[in-house]
């Protein structure tokens, strides 16, 4: 289960990120930048997306847990753009990665992904990107909410119709309901 959500973060990062070409086998990027955007050289810190308190999670969906392990921060295939995060599921109901990230909201938006309006939460913007169902029928939405120098990233894989608790809606909507709960964590001026 770890792989998959590792893999839907890498298919998403990519889409975002781009590479720069390649030199004896290793991606290089063009330049310090994203899209022409600058970018910070490190994750945005003063929030810790492995601690999320378990009240939170639970007012979130009932039985939504940490999962085991850390996603890994990816420095070394897309150039500069780097997250750090770790896995929360539901049994028999949606899978959220969530990981904080050079990506600012501006990279994103750049890439006129589909997706859902952007919103706010607690005064920072949220960018909501349908990234796609896979041959299995599993949705993933991937969700953006602004912080200084980048951004906590939300990627969500639901499947609508078998899955239990959460198969009634699609993956953006499951992603709103974790990104309305876990936005207002974050501390001011973060």
């Amino acid at each position: 289960m770890r792989t998959a959500v590792v893999a839907m973060l890498a298919v998403g990062a990519m889409a975002v990120a781009g590479c720069g070409k390649t030199i004896s086998g290793t991606a290089r990027p063009i330049s310090a930048s994203v899209g022409g955007r600058p970018i910070a050289l490190v994750v945005p810190s003063g929030f810790d997306a492995c601690a999320i308190p378990q009240d939170v999670l639970t007012s979130v969906y009932p039985g939504l847990h940490k999962g085991t392990g850390k996603t890994a921060i990816d420095d070394s295939v897309r150039g500069h753009v780097r997250w750090m995060g770790c896995v929360y599921q539901v049994s028999d109901g949606f899978l959220a990665g969530i990981s904080v990230t050079n990506l600012t909201v501006d990279h994103v938006r750049d890439r006129h992904f589909s997706g859902e309006p952007e919103y706010f939460v607690s005064d920072r913007t949220v960018l909501p990107t349908y990234q796609a169902a896979d041959p299995t029928g599993v949705e993933s939405c991937v969700l953006y909410a602004q912080m200084r120098d980048g951004s906590l990233e939300f990627s969500i894989r639901n499947h609508p119709g078998s899955n239990r608790f959460t198969g009634h809606m699609t993956a953006c909507a499951v992603g709103r309901m974790v990104v309305d709960k876990v936005v207002p964590t974050i501390p001011a001026g973060v």
